[in-house]
């Protein structure tokens, strides 16, 4: 009896892996992919090519690889993942909600932290494994916070777009760590701790615990898309501020309960924090709130309405008011609203330009972000099969409307699209069940608990593979931070007694941070599309000569009492990714130096 038993599981796993793997092809990709996929093989490839023939075909290969390695990835790393489960026989059980100890929630909490922890080591430049953020947004919101952990005024004092509560947490996380960016790092691992804990909880309102298995896997090809970047993007940061509301709404949908004013009192503070972070990410709440009201509406609870929206209220005022008070002792109400709010309408584009921006980027954003793409396909076809419309329609508002808001500015960035990452997580579902389907074919037996740990090894190994070969700025690991133009120029500065500097013409990439220098002009950095006024500020700066050293971007300029000292390049190449940056420093003439130290390449 035995012996058909172990028979019948051999030839049910082998009928599954022809049909998921089809052994033949299946080799042919992973051949194939292992050239085009890995970063290292495919530099050596492209150098064998640029140094034996004169045609640049290294860039011929770069375009092709953008191009190709994502569905090859896929056809190799689709089919290891059901090879991996299919060879755990012992794992029927894991539907089960039973008591199980290893299923109690101090474990499940404890498991997503470990994973959070791993994910933002590998998927973000502010971990200490890489030298530096160097993306300029993260840098002049950092450099912001740092200007107010030490007392100076955002928006009065140093002029940034972006919300409070940004600058804030950054401020937090400069004492934390001060000029670097571990403080960062150690944020965006409470972001994606929280986020991942209600990406589980979610899902299990549709299907069982053992999705916890699922949840590297699918926090990995989050923080690992491209349009992440470097990590520590405010979009970022907000996704756990996203997912909590929708989690108490698809529950009490679900369920068919009452909200609680607990409940609304925080889906409120996530509002608050939205507010204070990023204010266009708001348009998730217009969406959001269409299905549940229209309930009580049809319950003819209005009275009800009304108590919710006040306790809704109550938990954004709960966020703004001390801010109302900081900027109100401060004097700077005025510059807090006016460049924070009415600055930021006022760059809005028209309506036929939004949407003329947003259709034309489409492609390419599903392009640089297939395995996104992937997901939300799969969340769209699970949600569409569902019965229950009233969750469909309460996901596809509210989608609809984050959506719209994020672009409202008719201008598109690659990371613009991350909140819209939250409605992806039901993707985990029908992948889920697909796992336990085959698991039941399998008519295995009672699990022993190595398996479990044995199983969570294998999704834990896909997860880092995965991460290795899909974040672009994984290259950054092994370079040495001595090698940048900010570290050579922060000792030149030392040396020569600078007291203040200004990266002049370009965003900054971390030279006031290296130089541990805060900007002494208001208009610090410029983004190429700053009104006249501000660029005027700005030369007029320089040419009273208020800044003891500049720096310039890819721009050797001839200004008028400076005289240029240092000449630094910044060459990266490993992948996908391509820099060849030059950044040039100035010396104001009139400055007293202990030691002029010249710099060419």
């Amino acid at each position: 009896m035995l012996d058909k038993t172990t028979k019948k599981v051999k030839v049910t796993s082998s009928a599954i892996l022809r049909l998921s793997a089809f052994y033949p092809l299946w080799i042919i990709s992973i051949t194939i992919s292992l050239l085009f996929i890995l970063p290292i093989t495919h530099s050596i490839i492209a150098n064998i090519l640029a140094a034996h023939t004169s045609t640049p075909y290294d860039r011929w290969l770069r375009r092709l690889t953008e191009y190709a390695y994502r569905p090859l990835q896929c056809s190799v790393l689709i089919p290891l993942f059901f090879l991996c489960i299919a060879k755990f026989p012992y794992l029927t059980a894991l539907h089960s909600d039973g008591s199980d100890k290893s299923y109690k929630r101090l474990t499940e909490t404890l498991f997503i932290g470990v994973t959070a922890v791993i994910i933002m080591t590998l998927l973000t430049t502010s971990s200490p494994l890489y030298f530096f953020n160097l993306w300029n947004d993260s840098n002049i919101i950092y450099t912001v916070g740092k200007a107010m952990a030490k007392g100076m005024i955002p928006y009065r004092d140093l002029f940034e777009r972006k919300g409070i509560l940004l600058y804030f947490i950054h401020a937090v996380a400069y004492i934390m760590s001060p000029n670097s960016f571990t403080g960062v790092y150690l944020i965006e691992i409470l972001a994606c701790f929280f986020f991942l804990l209600l990406t589980y909880k979610t899902v299990r309102l549709f299907t069982s615990r053992s999705v916890l298995f699922l949840i590297p896997l699918f926090g990995v090809i989050i923080y690992a898309a491209y349009n992440t970047k470097s990590g520590d993007s405010a979009e970022e940061l907000c996704l756990p501020l996203f997912l909590y509301p929708l989690y108490i709404s698809i529950k009490n949908i679900k369920q068919e309960n009452d909200f609680t004013y607990r409940q609304l009192f925080f889906c409120g503070l996530c509002a608050g924090a939205m507010l204070w972070i990023k204010f266009n990410m708001l348009g998730f709440f217009f969406g959001w709130i269409i299905i549940p009201v229209s309930i009580y509406i049809r319950k003819r609870q209005l009275l009800k309405i009304c108590f919710y929206m006040i306790n809704f209220m109550a938990g954004i005022a709960a966020i703004t008011l001390p801010w109302i008070l900081y900027f109100g002792l401060h004097h700077a109400i005025t510059d807090w609203l006016g460049v924070y709010i009415l600055n930021s309408i006022s760059g809005t584009a028209k309506l036929t330009t939004f949407i003329t921006s947003y259709f034309k980027h489409i492609p390419e954003m599903i392009h640089y972000n297939f395995h996104i793409f992937l997901l939300a396909l799969l969340s769209i076809c699970y949600l569409l099969k569902r019965k229950d419309k009233l969750i469909y329609l309460h996901i596809f508002f509210t989608f609809i409307t984050t959506y719209m808001f994020l672009y409202w500015g008719g201008i598109y960035q690659r990371y613009y699209c991350i909140p819209l990452q939250v409605f992806y997580i039901f993707s985990l579902i029908p992948v889920h069940q697909y796992c336990l389907t085959i698991f039941k074919r399998l008519h295995t037996t009672k699990p022993y608990r190595s398996t479990y740990a044995a199983l969570t090894c294998c999704i834990v190994g896909l997860s880092v593979i995965y991460a290795v070969v899909n974040y672009v700025y994984i290259g950054f690991m092994t370079y040495p931070k001595e090698l940048l133009p900010q570290y050579k120029f922060a000792r030149i500065i030392k040396e020569n007694n600078g007291k203040t500097l200004l990266t002049y013409k370009f965003m900054d990439r971390g030279f006031y941070t290296f130089a541990d220098i805060l900007p002494n002009c208001k208009y610090f950095f410029e983004m190429g599309t700053d009104p006249e006024p501000q660029v005027h500020y700005a030369e007029q700066w320089v040419a009273d000569g208020k800044a003891d050293f500049l720096v310039t971007e890819d721009t050797k300029l001839e200004i008028p009492g400076y005289t240029l000292i240092a000449t630094e390049p910044l060459f990266f190449e490993y992948g996908k990714y391509y820099e060849d940056t030059v950044y040039y420093l100035y010396r104001r003439n009139t400055l007293t130096a202990s030691k002029v130290q010249k710099n060419t390449f």
